[in-house]
């Protein structure tokens, strides 16, 4: 007995495991963070649990998303 497309089939296996997980850890993390004055929420939605490879990229969207809700941190500093 062969084991047709085995190597092939782990990341699709993986990743059908891992979806769920993350959706959770999502919404988890918008609870958590409800009563907060302020948000940041960097867009993170095309990298996966297992991007370390790309982390440089990763790092810029959080930058990205922190310059945008300055002003808003500002404006909370302030009151």
């Amino acid at each position: 007995m062969t084991s047709i497309g085995l190597h092939e089939d782990l990341p699709y296996v993986f990743e059908t495991t891992m979806h769920p997980i993350q959706i959770l850890q999502h919404e988890m993390g918008n609870l958590k963070t409800m009563p907060a004055d302020v948000r940041i929420s960097p867009d993170v939605s095309k990298f996966t649990c297992v991007d370390f490879h790309q982390d440089q990229e990763i790092i810029d969207k959080g930058t990205e998303a922190t310059k945008g809700v300055l002003p808003a941190v500002r404006h909370v500093l302030a009151e």
